[in-house]
């Protein structure tokens, strides 16, 4: 498993010490490195687009997809306008 902030840290303590030895060429490929290793910035997500699951919104579900056995559970989804997963998580409850 990768450890990126033990890398950087031990990136950093290299170029601190090809600093001091005034080795400047590999100074700038280490800074040129550790520059990749930084994540963006959080970019905002999208506005929801789903349905919140509510338990009334999960016994709708379940009442739907009795009644429509031969749905799949993204038409079932599609009807209530929340993802698949969320129908399978409904119908799971009363199992």
């Amino acid at each position: 498993m990768s450890d990126i902030p033990a890398a950087r840290a031990h990136l950093e303590a290299m170029r601190d010490e090809m600093q001091n030895a005034h080795l400047d060429y590999y100074v700038e490929h280490i800074n040129y490195v550790l520059s990749l290793m930084v994540r963006e910035k959080y970019k905002q997500r999208t506005s929801r687009q789903s349905a919140t699951m509510t338990p009334e919104l999960a016994d709708e579900i379940r009442g739907y997809a009795v009644r429509h056995p031969n749905l799949s559970a993204q038409r079932i989804a599609n009807h209530f306008n929340v993802n698949p997963g969320r129908v399978s998580e409904a119908l799971a409850e009363v199992e």
